[in-house]
């Protein structure tokens, strides 16, 4: 399917692994949930828990270029890591991003030409294998429209990010300093107080 930004799978290449986890923690220990991450400044999730392959299911989770029919594309050259969490008070998958042109290392927002502000994200997915949305909330799936994008993300360069002010977002984002970039997949560390 194409999304918001005209970019479908078979349009916009993949360069890296992909995220993969045991939603359900089941006793084979079978991955049931891919993410990745495209250089059309898309992430998708597919759900493989069925042992059927015609039912498993494919979902654009975010589009997370502000303007990318206007502007350059964000593009994630590297994996998403997926961590499970519950410092809201609901459970959901943290999927860690971030975004930049490896290939043009020393383009920034302000050479010529430019290249897209990059940014890290947190989205916040929903763990259900059967539900087919996105962000959870407090009493489950959410009704939050997906793909989630920039708008409905929490801006992390602001201060701390608390449980309380996830409430109602979809995730948050970290504007990077001009010209910095992520090379390498995310490593989450999560204390016992902290969302992520």
């Amino acid at each position: 399917g194409v999304g918001r930004t005209g970019c479908s799978l078979s349009n916009c290449a993949i360069t890296s692994s992909p995220g993969v986890i045991n939603s359900d923690f089941d006793s084979p220990n079978y991955f049931d949930r891919i993410v990745i991450g495209v250089l059309g400044g898309n992430v998708w999730r597919f759900d493989i828990d069925d042992p059927v392959p015609a039912n498993w299911q494919r979902l654009q989770l975010a589009s997370l270029s502000v303007n990318p029919l206007a502007e350059p594309k964000r593009k994630f050259f590297f994996p998403p890591t997926i961590a499970p969490q519950n410092g809201t008070g609901f459970p959901f998958h943290g999927v860690y991003i971030g975004s930049g042109d490896k290939e043009h290392p020393i383009l920034t927002r302000l050479t010529t030409p430019a290249t897209t502000d990059d940014l890290m994200f947190m989205l916040m997915d929903d763990p259900s294998l059967t539900s087919g949305g996105g962000t959870p909330n407090a009493s489950g799936p959410s009704a939050m429209s997906l793909p989630i994008t920039p708008a409905s993300l929490l801006d992390a360069s602001t201060g701390t990010v608390t449980a309380a002010a996830l409430v109602g977002q979809q995730g948050w984002f970290l504007p990077l300093q001009n010209g910095e970039k992520v090379i390498n997949a995310p490593v989450v560390f999560i204390g016992k107080n902290n969302v992520s």
